[in-house]
């Protein structure tokens, strides 16, 4: 009961199972033990985060940054609650102090270059993340990973889908091997190459609402009418349970396809299918 590290691993785990409720109750519960320590307390902020409780999110994560000025998990954490309200330019300010102050650090890197592809300024982005020569480490799959959506964002489908290749084919370990392939659909369905997208879905596990979300699309797009009802009903009965980028995802496939409405399915616009790969991008880099 006094080791601050059981206790926090145990509300991160709780938090990784999706049970949100008890990761906070956990996380308090350290805090509460352990007041002086920055790695509860950005985990409490994290996990209000993803319960959409932004703005206590943001006074948990201003706290950890007025205690904890030297840490930067807290400066890159609170740069990243002000994105996703939408402040961009506090965000762009907060994570460009964080770069700044520890240039080497990889979250503060990336999540500047990630912040400067929402904002379409994709060469800044780039300049900030070379491509990786070697792939060695994991954090070298991370950057890799980030440069291909970049690419993608910016339209450079055929440079990000060699990227997504390398990256599916010589990563070690199957969760980055995963990470890679559902962002090769990404780019085959940003081309309507409906067909491709399903064969490199046979190997993703269909359980995780990402993976269900590109099938749908995949399948819309081939207007197989059998297999795509049933799967968006399904996807529609648990529509609240999933996290606002999946949800942003859903919502455009379902206009765009026409499956919120009786008919056919549909054929979306360019400015449609353009769309949708950008909230695809979103959703694949919140996952």
């Amino acid at each position: 009961p006094r080791d601050v590290v059981a206790q926090s691993g145990l509300a991160e785990v709780l938090k990784k199972q999706g049970r949100l409720d008890e990761a906070e109750q956990q996380y308090r519960l350290a805090i509460s033990r352990f007041p002086r320590n920055v790695v509860a307390k950005c985990g409490l902020a994290e996990v209000l985060k993803e319960q959409g409780r932004l703005d206590e999110a943001e006074e948990q994560y201003r706290t950890s940054v007025a205690t904890f000025p030297n840490d930067a998990v807290a400066q890159c954490g609170l740069a990243e609650v002000l994105k996703q309200q939408g402040r961009l330019d506090k965000a762009e300010d907060a994570y460009r102090q964080a770069h700044d102050r520890w240039p080497r650090n990889r979250v503060a890197r990336n999540g500047l270059a990630n912040l400067l592809r929402t904002r379409h300024r994709f060469a800044e982005a780039l300049a900030l993340l070379p491509e990786p020569m070697e792939l060695r480490t994991r954090a070298d799959f991370v950057d890799l990973h980030l440069v291909g959506m970049i690419q993608l964002g910016m339209g450079s489908i055929d440079a990000a889908t060699r990227i997504f290749r390398s990256g599916r084919d010589n990563a070690r370990w199957k969760e980055e091997r995963s990470y890679f392939a559902s962002a090769l659909v990404v780019a085959r369905l940003r081309q309507e190459r409906y067909d491709e997208a399903l064969a490199d879905l046979e190997g993703l596990e269909n359980a995780q609402p990402q993976v269900a979300t590109l099938r749908l699309h995949a399948l819309a797009g081939r207007r197989d009418e059998s297999r795509v009802r049933p799967l968006h009903e399904d996807l529609d009965s648990r529509f609240l349970t999933f996290q606002p980028p999946v949800q942003a995802s859903l919502k455009l496939i379902e206009s765009a396809f026409g499956l919120d409405r009786p008919g056919a399915i549909r054929r979306p616009t360019a400015d449609e299918v353009t769309a949708i790969a950008g909230a695809e991008i979103e959703m694949l880099l919140a996952a």
